[in-house]
């Protein structure tokens, strides 16, 4: 097991509060340096290419909360995902009831899904990821009471195990 690898480990068991963002942050490293030293069956990283094959897999979920990071600002917004669509240079979201914007595509280098413990609690976790390894954008399964919706786990475990290579 290599350094990095380690270190997430001796972080996760200790029962540290640490989403992807904080390890990146407390190892000095990329959140794609971070996902690709998890435990791989909980983790999936996948290129651009499947992009629209991934944002199709995130219209099916009935809610998931948009986390953006600005500055050290978070901001999480509850909403559904929309299947977008192309035109004029952006991929665009503009569906009644969903999330609701203009996305450039070829800035998503990577995209990880991944299962992670966070606050006492497992997070599912789709991030977006640009060509420096780090977090464009984040969105994670919704929850009720704290709860997640055990169909729309087993929907995200199922497609991180069927696309992996």
């Amino acid at each position: 097991m290599n350094d990095l690898k380690n270190k997430i480990e001796e972080i996760l068991s200790s029962g540290k509060c640490m989403g992807l963002m904080m390890l990146k942050n407390a190892l000095n490293t990329t959140e794609l340096e971070v996902l690709q030293n998890l435990n791989q069956k909980d983790t999936l990283i996948l290129d651009n290419s499947v992009f629209d094959k991934v944002w199709e897999f995130l219209t099916g979920f009935k809610k998931l909360t948009l986390f953006l990071e600005k500055a050290g600002n978070i901001f999480e917004i509850d909403t559904k995902i929309g299947p977008g669509k192309e035109g004029m240079g952006y991929f665009n979201l503009f569906e009644k009831g969903c999330l609701n914007g203009h996305l450039v595509k070829e800035s998503v280098t990577y995209i990880g899904l991944l299962k992670l413990p966070f606050m006492h609690l497992t997070s599912y976790q789709i991030v977006f990821l640009g060509k420096d390894g780090n977090s464009i954008f984040s969105l994670y399964l919704g929850r009720e009471n704290h709860k997640h919706d055990e169909a729309e786990v087993e929907r995200f475990m199922s497609f991180i195990l069927e696309n992996q290579k």
